[in-house]
């Protein structure tokens, strides 16, 4: 039984108050086994089928080993009791920690104390009886058999107990494989073990019937044997007359004749109908008392091979006061009930070996379907987000192939809806990268918030069209959306591919900046690239609007460096924006430079002096800023010669 199949059992222990069951409840258990060997079922003579093990390996599963064989030992020492021999005892604990050290590998109980019986505990079981008892092979043969089927019977029983356990508490999580294997066992083995004791008995009674008749026969012929002699007789020794009548009856061996005054004086015997005062007498069936000598040492079922039923017959019309005892020896009887018993135990062992195979057998194929479609619901959501087919293999039994038809189709249509889902998915994620840095919407998408963030250098570039609102005025307002549109699609595609980042844009204006949200060393360099290549985009595109005739945007173009805060703020329509004086400052350099030029403040110049051709303009005013070095931007280094 693996852990995961333990979880009924587990569950009912935790709602029981923890992790396992105190002391004081495996002592309670104790004594439930106690009681299960105390109130024994008796077959005949000796014996038994005890029910305490039943409570051993409940103990075992609900506790472990350690308190569950402190609740083997008690029900196993009192087999000593029971049975006046200490060997069933071992036994008894040989099963209990065969089957605790199995129990979390075997998934049925019965199938591990079957092992038991079968390897270890019935050889073990015949060699102490022949050896030490002095039982004859077959007698322990049949207590071998009898304690085979006895085992698999308590622990089918335990294991129902087991899987009835969670149904008390809230999670009622019974394995259907372990239920059914239970059912199946119990169903044979119930029924076999009932009419095995029903059998017994009648066969008991029967075989008691037969003996009462042969002694009332025997007593019958005794009687009227002692009354001819009597009648027959002369004057002289009554009792020798008496004795001679009886020797000359025709006896069997284990039949015996006492002739008794009423005074106790035995007049006459013949055979072995002795019957000593130290006996123990019990009621019998027909009229018949059963004799049991002193037990002494002997175990239970040699004692009772010594045993005698007794017919008592009264006398007085021989004798006043006299009565007739005959005996006869029970060891015949019970070695026919015992041979019998063998042949219906072993065809009873036989039937259970079967059973549990056909058991397993049977479980295996009516659950593994369940099992199947189990793997398969864990499987699902991989399978789903694979787009895969769930595979569930087809089952003979009809509700099961119904219900994996249905969950078939229940997993296409969460294949289907997931692959909806993800599209859109896709679709949004777009859109939300189209709006917020990718960095940023994973940040957003992960934790469902942003913080806003401080970057020591960030270089700013702002655009604007010189002259928009004289040339807007010409224009319908789709022909200066498309114009508009024509424009900043450029700049987004130029923009990009020099790894900045589009801020925003208001009205005419258009604002990307270089070094954010991941930081690097060519933001500066970046964003003049940028604003050149915009440059000489607008200076292509005015061109080809002059000669169809039409007039066409000039632009500014503004560059500083420096700190910035950046972040997302707010809870709906999310956008991404800088804030600081670096933004206030580039604003104010591009509306400081000249149409087509590209205009940059010192802070950007020191940046990228090496690596583009740059005219300085002097100190420049700007608004609210005071007199500024600023710069023009000519050309990339290596394009000096076509500017000089």
């Amino acid at each position: 039984m693996s852990q995961a199949e333990a979880t009924g059992t587990h569950s009912f222990v935790q709602a029981a108050g923890g992790q396992g069951v105190p002391v004081a409840g495996a002592c309670a258990l104790a004594l439930l086994g106690l009681a299960g060997n105390y109130f024994s079922l008796p077959l005949f003579f000796g014996i038994d089928l005890v029910f305490g093990s039943i409570v051993t390996f409940v103990g075992i599963r609900l506790l472990g080993r350690r308190l569950g064989m402190l609740v083997a030992i008690p029900s196993a020492l009192y087999t000593i009791v029971l049975w006046d021999q200490p060997y069933s005892a071992v036994i008894l604990l040989c099963e209990a920690i065969f089957v605790a050290l199995l129990a979390t590998r075997f998934r049925y109980l019965a199938l591990a104390d079957a092992a038991f019986w079968l390897a270890l505990g019935g050889p073990l079981l015949m060699a102490l009886f022949w050896i030490f008892l002095g039982l004859p092979i077959s007698v322990s043969g049949l207590v071998a058999l009898k304690q085979f089927v006895n085992g698999i019977l308590n622990a089918s029983l335990a294991s129902l107990i087991l899987i009835g356990l969670p149904m008390f508490s809230k999670r009622r999580d019974v394995l259907f494989s372990e239920l059914l294997f239970t059912i199946l066992v119990l169903a044979i083995l119930v029924p076999g073990v009932v009419l095995v004791s029903i059998d017994t008995r009648l066969s008991r009674l029967d075989l008691e019937d037969s003996i009462a008749d042969k002694l009332q026969t025997t007593a019958a012929f005794a009687k009227s044997e002692l009354r001819y002699a009597k009648a027959a007789s002369v004057a002289g020794d009554q009792d020798a007359t008496a004795q001679a009548a009886l020797d000359r009856l025709p006896l069997e061996k284990d039949i015996g004749i006492r002739y008794v005054a009423n005074n106790g004086h035995t007049i006459a015997t013949i055979g072995n109908p002795d019957l000593s005062s130290l006996g123990t007498t019990l009621p019998g069936n027909g009229g018949l008392e059963i004799w049991l000598p002193e037990r002494a040492d002997a175990p239970t079922l040699i004692w009772w091979k010594r045993a005698k039923y007794v017919l008592r017959s009264d006398a007085t019309d021989l004798m006043q006061g006299s009565a007739l005892v005959t005996t006869a020896q029970a060891e015949p009887l019970i070695v026919r009930l015992q041979e019998r018993n063998r042949r219906s135990f072993l065809i009873l062992g036989g039937l259970t070996i079967v059973t549990i195979l056909l058991a397993v057998l049977a479980t295996h194929i009516l659950s593994r379907p369940l099992q199947d479609l189990g793997l398969a619901s864990s499987r699902l959501a991989e399978d789903v987000e694979k787009k895969t087919l769930v595979d569930i293999p087809d089952s003979w039994i009809r509700e099961t192939n119904v219900l994996a038809e249905k969950f078939r189709n229940m997993a296409c249509a969460l294949v289907k809806s997931y692959s909806a889902i993800e599209k859109e998915k896709g679709v949004s994620d777009d859109l939300l990268h189209n709006i917020l840095p990718r960095e940023i919407a994973k940040e957003i998408k992960e934790r469902g918030a942003t913080a806003a963030k401080h970057f020591d250098a960030v270089t700013v570039l702002f655009t604007d069209f010189k002259g928009f609102t004289q040339i807007a005025e010409k224009l319908s307002p789709s022909e200066l959306v498309a114009e508009i549109h024509t424009c900043f699609s450029e700049f987004d595609a130029i923009v990009t591919r020099h790894g900045l980042e589009k801020i925003k844009t208001i009205g005419d204006a258009y604002m990307c900046a270089g070094g954010i949200p991941v930081p690097n060393q060519s933001h500066a360099r970046d964003a003049v690239s940028a604003a050149l290549e915009i440059r000489d985009f607008m200076l292509r595109y005015q061109r080809s609007r002059a000669a169809s005739g039409h007039d066409g945007f000039e632009i500014r173009i503004g560059i500083h460096t420096g700190p910035v805060i950046a972040g997302v703020v707010g809870k709906k329509k999310f956008a991404y924006d800088i804030w600081g004086d670096t933004v206030n400052t580039a604003s104010r350099i591009e509306s400081s430079g000249e149409a087509g030029c590209v205009n940059i403040s010192a802070a950007t110049y020191q940046r990228v002096r090496d690596d583009f051709h740059c005219v300085h303009r002097g100190q420049i005013a700007a608004k609210g800023k005071g007199l500024m070095d600023m710069y023009f931007v000519k050309s990339h280094s290596n394009q000096r010669t076509l500017f000089g």
